[in-house]
């Protein structure tokens, strides 16, 4: 190619790429500020609102380019019908994971901010957008699923479920005590405030008693934290009133 073929060239398709690159500049641009408007009015839908806004104005944009230069109508559809066939094959996953996407938000089943299980993964749900969904797991930090994942799979919302019972096990030595040992275990529930509808049970096991304690947790995200509090309460109060208590606690989510 010649000087000249390439400055015709250059004069020919620098206001076409201008243009495009434009399109793409401005539609990132509203993207952002749409997004960040839109967390103020719902986390949940304001990432996929967001990226549905700026495919739209891609593909509009590009549309009105064609148009203002004048180019064949017949040869616009085709390129995109070619371009449009190559993306489906191309990206199977990505449209799947998109409808998936609308589906989730339509059934509103989970929000951004909840605490749910969802394909084997427990955490709070950071983000739900075009392609996937971001949760932040209690053991592993940011997981992303797949949208089409979630919709084929179970789902647990914990932070729709009025409490979730967990119950702790308190080895004891052997004591005859039964009474003064409950009497402790319900005031140190009471004084964290979980006490209402708990159970304080107990059993024989070999070479002592097995107390159980279930109580009710309303904030699934501070189960840890509450029961590591309620455990160590425990332990201190009973050992200082001199009940011979076992090594070993522990606890488990029923």
């Amino acid at each position: 190619m010649s000087i000249q073929a390439m400055q015709e060239f250059l004069q020919a398709s620098w206001l076409p790429a201008t243009l495009t690159v434009a399109v793409f500049v401005v539609a990132w641009v509203i993207r952002f500020f749409t997004y960040h408007v839109a967390r103020r009015l719902s986390r949940t839908h304001a990432a996929y609102v967001a990226s549905a806004l700026q495919f739209g104005i891609v593909v509009g944009g590009l549309y009105g380019i064609a148009v203002y230069l004048k180019i064949n109508p017949t040869t616009v559809l085709a390129v995109v019908a070619i371009v449009t066939a190559g993306i489906a094959l191309a990206a199977e996953n990505a449209i799947a994971n998109m409808i998936a996407g609308a589906v989730i938000l339509a059934s509103a089943k989970f929000a951004v901010g909840e605490q749910v299980t969802i394909a084997g993964t427990t955490g709070q749900v950071e983000s739900i957008g075009f392609a996937n969904v971001t949760i932040a797991s209690n053991t592993r930090g940011l997981v992303t699923i797949p949208n089409v994942a979630i919709v084929g799979d179970s789902l647990i919302n914990h932070s729709r479920l009025p409490a979730i019972e967990i119950s702790m096990v308190l080895p004891f030595f052997d004591t005859h005590d039964r009474r003064r040992a409950d009497a402790l275990i319900r005031q140190v529930l009471f004084a964290h405030k979980l006490d209402a509808g708990c159970k304080v049970l107990h059993d024989w096991t070999p070479g002592g008693e097995a107390w159980a304690v279930v109580v009710k947790v309303v904030d699934y995200s501070k189960r840890r934290e509450t029961m590591s509090k309620l455990s160590v309460a425990l332990t201190e109060e009973l050992q200082r009133e001199g009940f011979p208590l076992g090594v070993v606690t522990f606890y488990k989510e029923t």
